[in-house]
């Protein structure tokens, strides 16, 4: 309540890319110092190192069974217990650095590496199946299992790619012009992406190219004049903000600044990001696998809170 820290956590030696909250006072952070860490939160200790990376930790997936699985710069992803720490084992496949990994509804385990393939893993680690097709000199940066199972990736080639459930390719969605930062389902089934062109795309639910919005245009086309001002590591830079789906739970809103897009589902968790705190002053303290934003909620010039941001969008 007095904002005084009760404990400071050392033990990395270099930067700290993220950390998650594992439920009995404990806490799992990662780094660029090829570990990751668990904390006791009630003493300000530190459980136990995570060694066996070699290179930096670009994320991990909370597995059932209290398991952790992380994945890192050098084309590993390792299996550890979440109890102490003890590793279970390394998957080996991908040739460069593994982007990301999603855990599937069936228990499968997706990742996606810059060496332009994804790969599918049983929940132990067995090598279920490699999907290529993205051009082998580009990285597919994103993937997203979609409502029917299906899986949307998208690279630094400018495509998506439409998958089965099983890795069979299903079809290339071709418009943007340059690296793909993100991609989501809409509630409809349609699909939406943000490129590094600065465009919206739109598709059918089977990849069909509906409409492209500037990023520019779509404050005013799609929420008259919204804009979000971030603080942390640009604390000048403002962040273009489209509504482009609202769901009983709440509004969902892509905020596309210099980091790349930012999904944002007032209320409910979407995607990698998600808003940790939702204040009366219209501050959100947001994270990802990086670290901690600040958003702040703007109309036009002036700075609104919370409930008028309800009222202005419902």
């Amino acid at each position: 309540k007095t904002g005084a820290a009760r404990h400071v956590l050392r033990g990395h030696t270099r930067g700290i890319k993220g950390v998650r909250f594992l439920g009995d006072q404990r806490l799992l952070s990662w780094s660029s110092d090829a570990t990751l860490r668990l904390w006791d939160l009630s003493a300000g200790d530190e459980i136990a190192t995570l060694k066996g990376h070699k290179k930096l930790i670009k994320g991990v997936e909370l597995l059932p069974g209290d398991r952790i699985l992380s994945y890192a710069s050098d084309g590993e992803l390792r299996l550890w217990s979440a109890l102490d720490g003890a590793e279970i084992s390394v998957w080996k496949g991908h040739k460069k650095i593994v982007e990301g990994a999603s855990r599937l509804s069936d228990g499968r385990i997706l990742s996606w590496s810059s060496d332009a393939t994804l790969r599918l893993w049983s929940d132990q680690g067995e090598a279920l199946g490699v999907l290529e097709g993205h051009d082998p000199k580009k990285s597919v940066k994103g993937a997203v299992v979609l409502s029917d199972g299906r899986i949307l990736s998208w690279s630094s080639d400018a495509t998506l790619r439409l998958w089965s459930d099983q890795g069979e390719a299903l079809g290339v969605l071709e418009g943007h012009t340059e690296e793909i930062a993100f991609a989501t389902e809409l509630s409809d089934g349609r699909l939406i992406s943000f490129g590094r062109d600065n465009a919206f795309r739109r598709w059918t639910a089977e990849g069909g190219a509906l409409d492209a919005i500037s990023a520019d245009d779509a404050p005013l086309a799609w929420t008259e004049d919204w804009m979000a001002w971030k603080t942390a590591r640009r604390p000048a830079w403002a962040c273009g903000v489209a509504v482009f789906d609202e769901t009983p739970g709440g509004v969902r809103v892509l905020i596309a600044d210099e980091d790349g897009p930012v999904v944002i589902q007032w209320h409910a968790e979407r995607g990698r990001w998600f808003a940790d705190t939702i204040d009366g002053s219209g501050e959100l303290i947001a994270r990802d696998t990086i670290g901690l934003y600040f958003l702040h909620l703007c109309y036009g010039r002036e700075r609104v809170d919370f409930q008028r941001a309800q009222e202005i969008i419902v």
